[in-house]
């Protein structure tokens, strides 16, 4: 299999030594996921670089929603899972203050409740910087533990991998946005998102990782993360672009 998959792949494993073998989809274009959005706490997660030099690490910059998904499970009962939606993802090169104005941007635009940062090296600022320039959003500090991505991305597999069972885990099952494959309800990955898919599935034989800390420190953070208060105020501009969503 390994022969094989160097050879006809351009991949030295095969797949069944991939970290993760396959990812969940979600459809963004149907009423159920408008509803999971109306509902839905938002997030950005970010690594930062610090730099904007061709050849350097690019910035992660990922966008996710998490809220709650109830269907059928294994047994036929109706269940109540966390889902975390990735909504959007970029690899950027930028400085810290390139890295601000985007930030920035995002929150003006879109609902955001929480920014994620890795607190390592430059990411060690991040934090008062949220709280200085983003009035009602709240930090969330992520030290990165071990330094070693492929260990950081084993540590929360179970919740993105579909071959893997995650009920009973905790945290929050990972959904990738997907696309309709013709007439079927089947759905493939969204074309757009191929090199973050790509990044995910061949970690360790891509030359590029740059959204992966970003994607590992929101999927460990994000379900233990609730904003404080639920209301529009002064001091919430930024937050859910004047909108909370229903936490009754």
């Amino acid at each position: 299999p390994s022969l094989y998959a160097a050879i006809y792949m351009s991949d030295p494993r095969p797949a069944e030594q991939q970290i993760i073998q396959k990812l969940r989809y979600y459809d963004p274009a149907i009423a159920d996921h408008v509803e999971f959005m109306s509902r839905a706490y938002f997030y950005l997660s970010i690594d930062p670089a610090g730099t904007a030099r061709k050849h350097s690490n690019k910035s992660g910059f990922l966008y996710a929603a998490l809220g709650d998904v109830t269907g059928p499970g294994p047994d036929g009962e109706l269940r109540t899972e966390k889902r975390l939606r990735i909504l959007d993802a970029k690899g950027i090169l930028a400085t810290m203050h390139d890295l601000k104005d985007r930030m920035v941007s995002y929150c003006i635009q879109r609902s955001v409740h929480f920014i994620a940062t890795e607190t390592a090296g430059l990411g060690l600022a991040m934090p008062d910087m949220i709280r200085n320039s983003f009035p009602g959003i709240e930090p969330i500090e992520c030290p990165p533990g071990n330094k070693s991505k492929e260990i950081r991305l084993r540590q929360v597999g179970v919740l993105i991998d579909d071959t893997r069972p995650s009920a009973d885990f905790g945290g929050a099952v990972v959904e990738f946005p997907g696309v309709k494959c013709g007439g079927l309800d089947r759905l493939r990955p969204d074309p757009n998102l191929g090199w973050f898919y790509e990044q995910i599935l061949r970690f360790g034989a891509t030359s590029e990782d740059d959204c992966l800390d970003a994607l590992t420190q929101l999927v460990g953070a994000a379900p233990a993360a609730r904003p404080k208060r639920c209301r529009k105020s002064a001091n919430t501009r930024w937050a859910c672009n004047g909108t909370w969503p229903n936490t009754s």
